[in-house]
């Protein structure tokens, strides 16, 4: 089966990271890399800044772009109507967004937010009963369990096929791009040439850009196996909400359990601080050892937490994250998958509020990754006490 490429770009933002420039490098590789395979279909929706932007086709090997004449504005509405008039219905298909990304709170886009929900709203109403077949984001942060949990539709009562994506190939860290280093598209175009599945090609991906290519380890997502990984963090949530707040200010009064807890979820942190890494928060928690200072409600939430911390293990390796790309001198262990939980410490102190952290607040985004129908709980309410705690430590001196 043939593959339609769907890119839509962004540089029109005031950070200054994704340019004009930017933009032009990546057309002009675009460009290289269809003249080489000539038989890719290829449509491109670019927003630069301080101009209407453009579109772009590849016809007969050669890329062809055409300015608009006014410019949409870069966010859900344009994404639908991009998506709308360009998805294939009998080819796979094949999204990648390139620009500014902010893990839970998605996409950002002409100083404004495309969180999860409105990302895979939009894909639905552009792509109908079909799914994306592959969605890749050269974005930072974006391998989240948030992203996922809303292009699985997990917390809608609809039928499967209502699934917004079936794989992604996304990052957990801070994105790195350059004129000097566009996406390596003539790679990913002699991917496609062959029938390989939207999983091969996944696969395929991840190992190209999961080096130094843009400073962050890149992973593949399987979207169907969300559920499993859900059940675990909810479980998680539950044992953390049931026997107290570890995340408190003052550690010495956190009982055994609790600084047990508080340690797993700091030494899970990634290079965003208010993003925790689920691999390693799993084996953190299955290794926790009991402690003859535990009460007898504490053991049995200390083994409630060690067995959900096996069964997240397991729910994420060889299922969920079907393939974590190569670290290459990444500093940080990633293990494929992030998830939204802030620092307390920085509560008191708004100048150190983590970037996630404040763009996750700043959007109001639901955060449905930890199922708030099992456990009664979700990680709102944990946020919401680490919150209360630290106001209460700040006027207590």
């Amino acid at each position: 089966m043939a593959w339609n490429v769907l890119i839509y770009m962004v540089a029109d933002d005031a950070f200054g990271v994704f340019t004009n420039d930017s933009i032009e490098a990546e057309l002009a590789a675009m460009e290289n890399a269809v003249d080489q395979h000539p038989e890719t279909t290829v449509i491109v929706r670019a927003d630069t800044r301080d101009s209407t932007g453009f579109r772009a086709r590849a016809i007969h090997g050669r890329l062809k772009r055409h300015n608009l004449e006014v410019e949409p504005v870069a966010g859900r509405n344009d994404i639908e109507n991009f998506l709308s008039e360009r998805v294939s219905k009998t080819d796979q298909n094949l999204v990648l967004f390139w620009g500014h990304g902010f893990g839970p709170a998605g996409l950002h886009y002409e100083r404004q937010f495309v969180d999860p929900i409105k990302l895979s709203g939009a894909i639905r109403d552009a792509f109908g009963d079909r799914a994306i077949d592959l969605l890749v984001l050269m974005s930072c942060h974006m391998s989240t369990i948030e992203l996922a949990c809303e292009l699985a539709a997990r917390s809608l009562p609809l039928p499967e096929r209502t699934r917004a994506a079936n794989f992604i190939v996304a990052s957990q860290g801070l994105v790195q791009p350059s004129p000097e280093q566009p996406f390596p598209y003539a790679d990913l175009f002699g991917m496609l040439k062959t029938t390989a599945t939207p999983k091969e090609v996944g696969q395929a991906l991840v190992d190209k850009l999961g080096t130094d290519l843009f400073k962050a380890p890149f992973s593949l997502l399987d979207v169907s196996a969300t559920t499993g990984v859900v059940d675990a963090l909810s479980d998680i949530a539950h044992v953390l909400t049931e026997r107290g707040n570890p995340f408190q200010t003052n550690h010495a009064h956190l009982s055994p359990l609790l600084l047990d807890l508080h340690n797993a979820f700091e030494e899970a942190r990634t290079d965003e601080f208010a993003l925790v890494d689920l691999g390693r928060l799993g084996r953190r928690l299955a290794a926790m050892e009991p402690s003859a200072k535990d009460d007898a409600e504490d053991a049995k939430s200390r083994e409630e937490a060690r067995d959900a911390g096996r069964r997240l293990v397991n729910a994420l390796k060889d299922h969920f994250v079907v393939q974590p790309g190569p670290e290459g001198t990444h500093p940080r262990k990633f293990t494929g998958v992030s998830a939204f939980c802030p620092p307390h410490h920085e509560e008191t102190d708004p100048s150190r509020l983590s970037t996630i952290r404040r763009v996750v607040l700043k959007a109001d985004y639901r955060k449905l990754s930890l199922s708030q129908s099992i456990s009664g709980h979700s990680w709102q309410e944990v946020v919401d006490l680490t919150n209360r705690d630290a106001v209460l430590a700040s006027h207590q001196g």
